[in-house]
Order: structure tokens, then C-alpha cells, then sequence
């Protein structure tokens, strides 16, 4: 079956501490994934461990082949700009410290980003305890980091992470001119946490700037973060899949589509989970 939309595979479903970090077995497998025609590419998953490693990450991803249209920014950026928010309100000096950290991360993988050859760039813009408690904070924080992202030429992508103060509807709603010059990702599991699916996609203003969707399934709802990990193969948890292909097909979606549930234990990468995965978000949601 022919799909219509670009499927990807996140290298973090594959690559994590508990295998040693092992990118290139995961981009081995991603490559063998397209042979097989499962997925079009790999969307990059930046993590601390490949600061000093991303020329070979980059050089492992050309010698495969394996096209790389979307880079997730390590998620540190968003809990930095978190922590510099919370910290301003008394220490000024403190909290500029923080974002100049945070601004400068952002640029580093920027640089990744465009050198492994993605257009989109996906950012969590709140993160860790401090969360979405000062979101206009990172609200404001934005502006900069788009002007960033565009001198790499990308297209910068705010997620629907989890939130401890409001939601992440409610914030994409309170990006205001910014959403003009950035676009959505719309994460499935987060979604679900927040039981915000459907309103989600029902929303025509968010509907319409959403330009990623990114693939996990979860069990159990907020405000039980305990229940945020660990990330379920699409159709073991609670998400609503065959609601969400449908509302995708009836708002006319036509971005990406990236899986993100990781498939690891003790012995290895599970290939045949992803597999299956991929197989069926293709046959769902994408073709």
C-alpha cells in the first residue's frame, strides 16, 4: 500500500543507556527499515551523549543513506528556559545565565540539525519541575530561538508536552505571533496524558499549524506523571488510533509522521516491535 504521508523512525527508539548509546546499530536498522519499505527516513533524537560524536552521527547517517527530514532538539533546552523563567522572579542575573545556556544548547543542535540535512526541528519549550508554571517566560524566549532556527534554515516545531500548570492546548493558544512563524507537533501520547486528543484536532486555528505528528501510546492520564513512561508500542495503551487517522484525514493533514516508542530490553533492540509498529502506523495513519 502506497502511503501519503512520510514515515519515520525516531533513532530514540533505539538508542538509549541501556545499549551504550549505539547509534549506529540503530541507524543500520532504520536503513534496513526503508529497504524494507516500513518508513521513509529516521528523525534524529538529540542527546547530550552526541555532542562530541555528531560528525560521526552525521557521517553513519550518510554512509546508510538514510534521510534525516526532522530533528528533535535535546529536550534540556525546554527544562533550561523552565528553570531560567522560575529562577527570575529573584535572581535576574541567575535566570539570564540559565537562557544564555539554553539559547546556546539550541544553537548546537541546530547546527546538527542542518548539517544531517532536516528541514523541521521539534522543541519541547517548557520541561522539567518548573514546567509551564512561567510559560510566558518561554512563550517570550521563543521569538529568538525561531530566528535561530530559520538562520539554519529550519522550520521550528513546538510539541504538546506535558503539563503541571495549565495544558498544552492552552499554551499553543497563548503562542499568538509566534504561530505564524512556527509550526506544531502533535504528540499522540501526550494527547492522551492530557485527554486532549480530540480537542486537539477539532480545533481549527491548531489544526491548521500542526506540521509533525509524532507516535507513542501511553496508560494512565494527569495528573499521574508516573504514568507518562514507559512509552507503549502504538495500540498497547489508551490512544485512541483509529479516531486520530480519522480526525488527521478529515483536517487534510499532510506533514510527517514519526514513531517513538522505543523498543529495548535487556538482550537488545526488539526489531520486530518497531516492525509491527511501523507497519501498522503506515497502514492507519499514513497511507
Amino acid at each position: 500500500m502506497e502511503r501519503k504521508l512520510t514515515l519515520l523512525c525516531s533513532t530514540g527508539t533505539m538508542v538509549s543507556r541501556y545499549n551504550g548509546f549505539d547509534y549506529r546499530r540503530a541507524i543500520r536498522h532504520v536503513s534496513s527499515f526503508v529497504s524494507e519499505g516500513l518508513c521513509d527516513g529516521a528523525e534524529l533524537m538529540m542527546l547530550p551523549f552526541y555532542y562530541d560524536k555528531t560528525d560521526d552521527v552525521i557521517r553513519t547517517f550518510r554512509e546508510t543513506g538514510v534521510n534525516v527530514p526532522v530533528t528533535h532538539i535535546e529536550k534540556q533546552v525546554g527544562t533550561l528556559l523552565s528553570d531560567a523563567a522560575a529562577a527570575a522572579e529573584d535572581d535576574a542575573g541567575l535566570a539570564a545565565d540559565i537562557r544564555a545556556e539554553a539559547e546556546e544548547l539550541f544553537r548546537l543542535n541546530c547546527d546538527a540539525a542542518a548539517r544531517a540535512g532536516s528541514k523541521s526541528a521539534v522543541l519541547h519549550l517548557w520541561g522539567g519541575l518548573n514546567s509551564d508554571s512561567h510559560v510566558e517566560y518561554n512563550t517570550d524566549a521563543l521569538g529568538g530561538l525561531i530566528v535561530t532556527a530559520e538562520g539554519f534554515g529550519l522550520k521550528l516545531l513546538v510539541e504538546n508536552v506535558p503539563c503541571t500548570t495549565h495544558d498544552p492546548l492552552t499554551n499553543w493558544r497563548s503562542l499568538g505571533r509566534h504561530l505564524s512563524r512556527c509550526g506544531l507537533v502533535f504528540d499522540t501520547r501526550f494527547a492522551t496524558f492530557h485527554r486532549q486528543a480530540k480537542e486537539t484536532l477539532s480545533d481549527p486555528g491548531i489544526a491548521a499549524r500542526i506540521r509533525h505528528v509524532h507516535i507513542g501510546d501511553v496508560r494512565g492520564e494527569a495528573p499521574d506523571f508516573s504514568a507518562i513512561h514507559p512509552i507503549y508500542q502504538p495500540g498497547d495503551g489508551t490512544a485512541d488510533f483509529p479516531m486520530i487517522a480519522k480526525m488527521l484525514r478529515k483536517i487534510g493533514y499532510g506533514g510527517s509522521v514519526t514513531l517513538e516508542s522505543p523498543a529495548m530490553n535487556g538482550s537488545g533492540i526488539v526489531t520486530a516491535a518497531l516492525k509491527k509498529s511501523l507497519g501498522y502506523i503506515g497502514g492507519l495513519i499514513c497511507s
